[in-house]
């Protein structure tokens, strides 16, 4: 073999190791995005992400003020028996975070990849006593092609800690917006689920689920984790097949505290799911998509199981706009449920609709589900979710911005008194010299909801409100520099 057919074979061989590299990032980036410091500073956005091994992806220090709703604490004392003392409006925190991943990737075969992250992060914080804990992240993906037509899929993505540092964790339209690629790729995603761009793509991947009512029923400290398993048919480049099942875990941890008083309403719930799914391109730009679906939660309050089938319409608008739209039916099933008011027939719907630019993006949806993902059972869930980015071309500024919220329909495990969540948090980026990065982020937080505490019955219903404004330096150990969280490079 000649010197040169060497180099082109060897050039060749580079270039597939780099495809898998980026693969193998974008699987696990929105994953690895769910926990307060790997989202702000994401150890996938930097170029050393990209390489097989193990690395060190960054290292960050934070500093926090929030304040404490003191109706709320003062409630649920009383409720507890505990007598009410003055309490401070406010709360400190300080803490370190760092990210470590993994990546392993068939040298020269774009066929299978693997890749992990963990994210441990230390907090202290003072208000009626001083405390410290530990929280935590782990990610992971692994995908085969098992032949030209056929793709198989598994993630995985757990978060453990206090509520008030997972406030600042990004939506998941602000996952989206947040993502590099051009319109067609975020369009492609949102509308078929399909997208050539490995990091957008990744946005279908299991993400650890952060919704303002996680306090309400989980209390201050606690434990989210999803999994999703996805294998998926192209019986041409129009007409494409899936099938997926998904689990989820969500709850109640014990604090720290000395005063042990951990308000939650549900210790524990567990989700699982199975869809099948068509999808088929009527032309370039309109899309006609069906599906169906069974889930069955499991909670310490209710056992319920639910089908449902939804069909649906997407279409690219312009060059930078496009929406979506399904509609369907489902059915809570009368074997399980402990609530005969939540059985019966119910309608669906959810739409989205995205706007991309050189300088902005915007991915906005709503949506109205069977049941609920608590196990509270709640006849149908109303769910609202917006997220923005922009960064102008050349500029080292960059600003994100997130809202979600949710409200359960028809619980009866309230008795008739509200439970609607609402959360918004933004954020002002900077890069620094040296592979840093300066971050200065706002989040509030409200809900509205009864007092409940462990082994007890609902007490007065209050709305909480929370804010908090975080101020981050971090520094990328590994690669050309830090982006923007979310992003997978640092020019949108």
């Amino acid at each position: 073999m000649d010197d040169d057919s060497m180099k082109q074979r060897l050039t060749t061989l580079r270039w597939w190791t780099g495809c898998v590299g980026r693969v193998g990032a974008g699987a696990v980036l929105c994953a690895a995005t769910l926990t307060a410091q790997s989202f702000t500073l994401n150890p996938l956005t930097s170029a050393g992400a990209q390489q097989n091994g193990l690395h060190l992806y960054n290292f960050s220090a934070y500093t926090q003020y929030s304040t404490v709703d003191q109706s709320w604490v003062y409630a649920a004392d009383a409720a507890a028996g505990i007598s009410g003392t003055s309490v401070p409006g406010y709360q400190t925190a300080t803490g370190v975070s760092a990210s470590v991943g993994f990546r392993m990737g068939s040298s020269g075969d774009a066929r299978s990849q693997f890749s992990a992250v963990y994210t441990p992060t230390y907090s202290y914080s003072t208000y009626e006593q001083n405390t410290s804990q530990l929280s935590q992240s782990l990610a992971f993906s692994w995908s085969r092609k098992l032949a030209p037509q056929w793709q198989f899929s598994v993630s995985a993505s757990g978060v453990e800690g206090a509520f008030e540092q997972l406030l600042f964790s990004p939506t998941n339209a602000q996952n989206l917006a947040s993502l590099t690629g051009t319109a067609g790729e975020l369009a492609g995603q949102l509308l078929t689920g399909q997208s050539g761009n490995p990091s957008i793509a990744a946005g279908t991947g299991a993400s650890a689920t952060v919704t303002s009512l996680m306090q309400l029923y989980y209390g201050e400290r606690l434990l989210s984790g999803t999994s999703l398993m996805a294998l998926s048919y192209s019986h041409s480049p129009r007409l494409t097949f899936g099938l997926s099942a998904t689990g989820s875990r969500m709850q109640s941890l014990k604090t720290n505290s000395s005063l042990d008083v951990n308000e939650f309403l549900i210790p524990q719930t567990t989700n699982a799911a199975f869809n099948a799914s068509v999808n088929y391109l009527l032309s370039e730009r309109t899309s006609l998509t069906a599906g169906v679906n069974y889930g069955r939660v499991f909670s310490s309050i209710d056992n319920m199981q639910s089908t449902d089938a939804m069909i649906g319409l997407g279409r690219k608008f312009t060059q930078n706009w496009f929406a979506n739209f399904s509609a369907g039916g489902g059915y809570i099933l009368p074997t399980g449920s402990a609530y005969a008011s939540s059985r019966g027939k119910q309608w669906e719907a959810f739409g989205n609709m995205g706007y991309h630019t050189h300088g902005h993006t915007l991915v906005v949806s709503a949506s109205r589900s069977i049941a609920d993902l608590y196990g509270t059972g709640a006849s149908a869930t109303l769910t609202m979710d917006v997220g923005w980015s922009w960064r102008k071309q050349g500029s080292h500024w960059s600003l994100q911005a997130g809202a979600g919220g949710n409200r359960l329909s028809g619980d009866p495990l309230v008795f008739g008194q509200a439970t609607t969540g609402f959360r918004v948090n933004a954020g002002l980026y900077r890069p620094l010299a040296g592979h840093s990065t300066l971050v200065l982020q706002y989040t509030f937080n409200e809900f509205w909801g009864p007092i409940f505490l462990q082994s007890s019955t609902p007490g007065p219903e209050l709305r909480y409100d929370q804010s908090a404004v975080r101020l981050n330096f971090g520094f990328g150990a590994s690669g050309r520099g830090m982006a923007s969280p979310g992003t997978a490079s640092a020019t949108p």
